[in-house]
């Protein structure tokens, strides 16, 4: 499982940083975490497809939203006959004002998208990913945050029991680890049990969009392998915090703590902020969260399973997701205790 920041700048643009986007990426399949000014230019500079297997959006304010448009029309002049439309979940508001997107680039009838209500009271499958919303805090009517979930993974085989049973590698291990017995030529029966491990759960993500701290953001991202956190500013302007209904570094340090996160990136970040003192943020989230923590960097790509940067995103090497080991965050001293 990948993360891929798009863009990160808070509120606009800066010279060489997009407002928020991002794109979460397992085993082939990419569902986008909202869309940014330069969201359409990221993911093809990334050397990935453009065409999302889903598209969602927080809420409605343009540092979000703003590259719905050039999507939309980058789908449709490359949409290719019988390709089902691209499902985009967002609150109900969001979804009025992709319908005039839609209108303004004469796609509403195109069946390009498929608008669809994000709401925290059910979840919804893109492939084999389970995506949650979540309510957060902000100043945006419904506002929601995002939670990312894979399937649980099966057990490791134990290949060395298995060859002194006399079994050579071949697809019946990936039968035996799919629960299937297998009976051998003399009428041996080996069971999954006796070879193969206990399963694991998936790895999860969330992504709380624009927010201020709340216990209910807590309860929702709980025991994530990484938590892409709001931390618009530092400790030192909390009171701005509030006024604008943002969160602060070691406010995002506190959720990911208490929420016994594994993985806490911080992005939003004010551009009033110069790069010294955005090390200063870094600081304030590990004062007081023990996990692994960074600021969330465009044009490069995050591994959930290793808890680090693994590639730059840009060109047509970038890490895939199947690339990299299938291992619990525990075994790799990732998660908070």
């Amino acid at each position: 499982m990948l993360l891929i920041p798009l863009g990160t700048a808070a509120a606009t643009s800066s010279a060489d940083e997009g407002t928020s986007a991002y794109c979460v990426e397992d085993a082939g399949v990419m569902i986008g975490l909202d869309a940014g000014d330069s969201v359409l230019r990221s993911l093809l500079q990334s050397g990935r497809s453009a065409r999302l297997d889903a598209l969602c959006i927080t809420h409605g304010h343009p540092d979000h939203l703003s590259g719905c448009m050039a999507l939309f029309r980058h789908w449709s002049v490359n949409q290719t006959e019988g390709a089902p439309p691209i499902p985009v979940y967002a609150p109900a508001p969001v979804l009025e004002q992709l319908r005039l997107v839609l209108r303004a680039l004469d796609l509403e009838a195109s069946g390009v998208v498929d608008l669809r209500p994000a709401d925290a009271r059910h979840s919804v499958t893109v492939k084999h990913l389970t995506v949650r919303p979540f309510d957060v805090a902000h100043d945006a009517p419904h506002a929601v945050g995002f939670r990312i979930t894979t399937p649980i993974r099966p057990g490791t085989v134990d290949m060395a029991r298995l060859r002194a049973l006399g079994v050579s590698p071949g697809p019946h291990v990936g039968a035996l680890k799919r629960g299937q017995p297998l009976t051998l030529p003399n009428g041996t029966v080996i069971h999954p049990a006796d070879v193969v491990g206990p399963s694991q759960r998936g790895w999860s993500m969330a992504y709380t969009g624009d927010t201020e701290p709340a216990s209910d953001i807590i309860e929702s991202v709980r025991a994530v392998d990484l938590l892409l956190h709001d931390s618009t500013y530092a400790a030192t302007d909390t009171a701005l915090a509030r006024h604008h209904h943002h969160s602060t570094a070691t406010e995002a340090g506190q959720v990911a703590a208490a929420a016994n996160a594994a993985q806490l990136l911080l992005t939003h970040v004010s551009h009033r902020y110069n790069a010294a003192e955005r090390e200063s943020l870094l600081n304030d989230a590990r004062s007081v969260f023990a996990g692994v923590v960074d600021l969330a960097v465009s044009h490069s790509v995050w591994s959930i399973p290793h808890g680090q940067w693994i590639h730059n995103a840009r060109g047509p090497q970038a890490a895939m997701a199947t690339d990299y080991p299938v291992s619990h965050p525990s075994l790799l001293g990732l998660r908070a205790r």
